[in-house]
């Protein structure tokens, strides 16, 4: 045997081998077996967000349609359509409420909170000043729902209380964090 082909062996039997390789060649294999299994359709316009329930069973979307759809994707079923409500694109959607209810951020800057079963608005919070591009609950207590924002602002609501927000960010006692312009100073 040549040195190059001991030293290949040798790093097989030691399982010594280039990740970039490994992975690359893993990538190849895993992508060349995916195929397209159905098309799930509901939305009249593009799909933005996607959320899995926690067993893995439901799917949400939202879309510039507005609508949110919870599917049963591995049977592919939609089990109902939700009107949201929000004046543009939904961005985000996020189950709450032992998974009952959804909570929802748009382009029009509006959070809001929906019921599934009702397929209606719960609560609409109409504090931010630009798009909220993503919703998301607190691991241990889906009742609190935290917001980000175009605005530079991370909102928090408490899905069991209304919360009416003031005319200027000072007086809304829901921001968590706030990011201003940074400022530049000219020498």
């Amino acid at each position: 045997m040549m040195r190059g082909q001991l030293e290949s062996l040798y790093n097989r039997q030691l399982n010594i081998c280039d990740r970039k390789t490994v992975n690359e060649a893993w990538a190849r294999h895993f992508f060349n077996k995916l195929n397209l299994e159905a098309t799930l359709k509901c939305h009249g316009g593009c799909v933005n967000c996607l959320q899995w329930n926690k067993s893995g069973r439901y799917l949400l979307s939202g879309s510039d349609d507005t609508n949110v759809c919870l599917w049963e994707p591995l049977s592919h079923k939609l089990l109902v359509t939700i009107p949201s409500h929000h004046e543009q694109n939904v961005f985000s959607v996020k189950f709450v409420n032992q998974e009952k209810q959804v909570i929802s951020g748009a382009g029009d800057g509006q959070v809001r909170h929906l019921d599934i079963t009702a397929r209606s608005v719960l609560s609409a919070w109409r504090c931010h000043r630009h798009r909220v591009k993503r919703c998301c609950t607190i691991d241990d207590d889906e009742h609190l729902a935290l917001s980000s924002s175009e605005d530079g602002t991370i909102r928090q609501f408490d899905i069991r209380e209304g919360h009416t927000c003031s005319s200027s960010d000072s007086g809304c006692s829901n921001v968590l964090v706030k990011l201003g312009q940074a400022s530049v100073s000219r020498i």
